[in-house]
């Protein structure tokens, strides 16, 4: 398993459940309110995330769980983690 904490910008989306201190993320603001928008807000739709978790594999065997908890340029720190090993 992989678990990527990310609530996306500073505070999420400023808001905090009640009672429980949870502070809730704001991946939605990938969503856009324009129609002709590839990422127009719509029932069922699902917003482009950043999250990428990631698991690699050493003679069939898991050897690594890593991942980037996102931002536009989360690929970049892959390759020199996995040329490092």
């Amino acid at each position: 398993m992989s678990l990527i904490q990310s609530i996306y910008h500073d505070y999420g989306s400023g808001i905090v459940a009640a009672n429980t201190g949870v502070l809730l993320q704001n991946r939605g603001s990938f969503f856009s309110l324009d129609p002709s928008h590839i990422n127009h807000l719509e029932p069922r739709k699902r917003t482009f995330h950043t999250l990428n978790p990631a698991m690699l594999f050493k003679e069939k065997n898991p050897y690594l769980v890593y991942g980037t908890m996102g931002e536009k340029d989360n690929h970049k720190p892959k390759p020199p983690l996995l040329l490092g090993l």
